[in-house]
């Protein structure tokens, strides 16, 4: 149903997955074009108490995709004969 709307969605039927996808998705959401993700969390997911060590915690790096110059250039070629 919101395939049309966001970039990925997500079901987490495990809780102790929870932060594991919600890194992920949002590594996701951040690679090329910035676009929604959605976690899909049912109630029994969301009343579970998980145990989380912010000290321990390391998000996963974000890639930055450094633009193609060639290709910019190419498609500007091609507006500039319009």
């Amino acid at each position: 149903m919101t395939k049309e709307v966001v970039k990925k969605a997500v079901c987490v039927l495990n809780p102790h997955e929870i932060i594991k996808n919600h890194a992920r998705c949002y590594l996701y959401s951040e690679r090329g074009k910035t676009w929604p993700v959605l976690i899909d969390l049912p109630l029994d997911i969301q009343m579970v108490d998980i145990p989380f060590d912010l000290e321990s915690y390391h998000p996963l790096p974000i890639e930055r995709i450094q633009p193609d110059n060639t290709a910019i250039s190419a498609a500007l070629e091609l507006f500039s004969i319009c």
